[in-house]
């Protein structure tokens, strides 16, 4: 799709992979929302490209309705969602506090749902618009101490698949970014704990696991959906584990071509 004069939603833009992703969309011509909990840091990047900045923690309920408000206020719809925000909760699970995987469950998992539901009904009903999901390769490759955080990775992937299905026939596309680390703070902290550490050294040996450049994965991001691309998936080495997890959602649509995705298909006339 073209992103000239449409308006993308980027969560998590307040620095990395988000920030980067706004900025490009904003050189493509799109109007950038710029979604974070850091209120100072988004209305700075906003500035500098044009954009709209709404603080938010996604991981209240009441703040994404005021968000939604605001967005219905200031912009009028989104045609673009990137559903980048995201936070790693490493560590030992059974001594990990509940509230940190709570936490790493309401904004990985819940709001990437709760976002696409608020703003995918418009984009069905103007027959245009596109959603990205932000995943990981410990969505198919979980170490230790990441239970959580692979659990609501291996989530996105999943809904994103099931939402396709849901999606079919529509005009609206989706993108799920698959990645391994990315060299930012995240990264660092996750390979901080020394069995998840130590993990990732083993992949590291074998080719499957290396530090991207945020700037790489904001490109090929912003392409993907230009190009309407299923997948994006970084690096290219690691792409048989992507191919493994694969296998059976492709499996699944081939068996039910032509199954329609419309409920209203399976109505009755009764008059």
């Amino acid at each position: 799709m073209k992103l000239r004069k449409t308006n993308v939603l980027v969560t998590g833009a307040s620095r990395g992979i988000g920030e980067l992703i706004a900025r490009q969309m904003a050189d493509k011509g799109a109007h950038v929302v710029l979604v974070a909990r850091n209120a100072d840091a988004i209305a700075t990047i906003a500035r500098e490209i044009g954009g709209t900045a709404i603080a938010c923690d996604l991981r209240n309920v009441s703040d994404i309705d005021r968000l939604v408000a605001q967005v219905e206020s200031q912009v009028g719809h989104i045609d673009v969602l990137v559903n980048n925000a995201g936070v790693d909760s490493t560590g030992d699970f059974l001594t990990t506090d509940p509230q940190v995987w709570r936490d790493t469950v309401l904004l990985n998992l819940a709001a990437t749902i709760d976002l696409s539901r608020r703003f995918l009904p418009g984009m069905v009903e103007r027959r245009h618009g596109h959603v990205v999901n932000v995943t990981s390769i410990a969505a198919v490759a979980a170490f230790a101490g990441m239970a959580t955080y692979a659990a609501t990775k291996a989530g996105i992937s999943q809904f994103t698949a099931g939402l396709r299905a849901d999606l079919k026939g529509t005009n609206v596309g989706t993108t799920l970014v698959e990645i391994s680390a990315v060299d930012t703070t995240m990264a660092q902290s996750v390979i901080a704990y020394p069995p998840t550490g130590a993990a990732a050294d083993r992949m590291a040996k074998f080719g499957l696991l290396t530090f991207l450049k945020p700037h790489r994965v904001a490109y090929w991001t912003v392409r993907a959906v230009e190009k309407n691309k299923r997948h994006v998936r970084l690096p290219y080495r690691a792409w048989v584990l992507y191919a493994i997890a694969e296998i059976p959602r492709r499996m699944t649509e081939w068996l039910v071509a032509g199954v329609s995705a419309r409920p209203e298909s399976y109505q009755k006339d009764i008059a």
